[in-house]
């Protein structure tokens, strides 16, 4: 009796392990493929999460986002990665909306079992995510995604992306000289979080507000109600530098002839495809600069050695190194246990990056950058005028 008990659980655990290992053989993504318990599977690996735009008019950053934690992961492995243990990363697309990124964030977490998800470019896609991490004890690492509501977003959400309360002041320092001010925003948490910074410390009241959807191409309507209360000046503040090009062009084809302000979204190639002439003389907040050093010249020479050329917006490459260095150092430290890579994520306060010296605050916003208004001239972007 008690050899044919032997067996039989030999055989349920023989088939127990048949469908274990058939389900670690899903592929996703970007040519990654899941393992049950991927905090650290069975070949020793370190399995992250990536979520960020890979489609759509925010793939801009999300492309970014995904080339600078390509790179920093294969630094990390060259270098014996993380205390003998290779990273490995699963891709997905949450496509700049709340929805797809909870949808993301739950195969990630449910399905791969990771306990750290980087990249999040998208202001709404973390605010999408964040009640299925913070269910589930799962950290956000976000990269470039600003909306002020992301400081409050849960105990395991950090960023090395400045909050959008640093846009607002630098907006609204360099726009003191109006007394006309109208707003032109996508409806998205980034963009509309924008304008709420912004006149939260502009201190005085807008002659209109309109916004676009996010689909949308054209603006005329909504820029012709902004042009009829005779503003000096228009915040454009689109998600995305394809949107926004459309809409500086519009406001200059229906003969706007006042200052044009918008957000960091303009400051790529993207913007100056779609603006064309109209992107003369347009001003906007500007990420904060990456400082000189050895490591910065060699990551960015890197990338344009890897992709043949300058990466579109320059902020989300440094930020994504910086983050992702933090989060190996971490690792080493304490280990890929959630709770314990929160609490040493908090405990950072001067860590010299690409960005400076940088750390987070008691909410996991990062601390340490400063920013500055630039205009676009001759087809480049230069530093404004004070």
């Amino acid at each position: 009796m008690k050899v044919s008990i032997v067996l039989w659980v030999a055989v349920l655990l023989a088939l127990a392990g048949c469908v274990q290992g058939t389900q670690g053989t899903q592929g996703t993504q970007g040519g990654s493929q899941a393992q049950p318990g991927g905090a650290a599977d069975a070949s020793g690996e370190i399995v992250l999460g990536f979520a960020d735009a890979l489609t759509g008019d925010a793939a801009t950053y999300g492309a970014v986002s995904r080339n600078a934690i390509e790179m920093a992961v294969d630094e990390i492995n060259t270098e014996g990665g993380i205390n003998g243990k290779r990273l490995r990363v699963i891709y997905e697309d949450n496509k700049c909306n709340g929805k797809d990124a909870a949808t993301v964030a739950q195969k990630l977490v449910n399905v791969d079992k990771v306990k750290v998800i980087v990249g999040w470019s998208c202001s709404g896609a973390v605010l999408g995510a964040a009640p299925v991490t913070e269910k589930a004890r799962v950290i956000i690492l976000d990269g470039y995604a600003s909306n002020p509501d992301i400081t409050y977003a849960g105990d395991y959400v950090f960023r090395t992306s400045y909050s959008d309360t640093l846009s607002g002041e630098v907006l609204a320092k360099a726009m003191q000289g109006f007394s006309r001010v109208a707003a032109l925003a996508e409806a998205t948490p980034y963009a509309e979080g924008v304008v709420k910074a912004f006149k939260a410390k502009f201190g005085k009241p807008l002659t209109a507000e309109e916004t676009y959807l996010q689909e949308s191409r054209d603006m005329r309507t909504q820029i012709t109600k902004l042009a009829a209360t005779n503003p000096e000046a228009i915040v454009v503040s689109p998600q995305s530098a394809i949107t926004g090009g459309i809409a500086v062009k519009q406001l200059r084809e229906l003969g706007f002839k006042g200052a044009i302000y918008s957000s960091i979204v303009i400051g790529g190639p993207e913007f100056l495809a779609q603006a064309g002439a109209a992107a003369e003389g347009v001003l906007f907040q500007a990420d904060p600069e990456a400082v000189e050093s050895t490591e910065k010249t060699r990551v960015f020479s890197d990338y344009r050695k890897r992709h043949g050329d300058e990466p579109g917006y320059p902020y989300a490459l440094a930020s994504n190194w910086d983050a992702m260095m933090i989060l190996a150092e971490g690792l080493r430290k304490v280990g890929y246990d959630a709770d314990r890579l929160r609490d040493y994520l908090y405990s950072v306060k001067a860590y010299d990056g690409i960005l400076g010296r940088i750390g987070f605050d008691e909410n996991g916003d990062v601390t340490g950058l400063n920013s500055q208004v630039k205009v676009w001239q001759n087809g480049k972007t230069v530093p404004a005028e004070e």
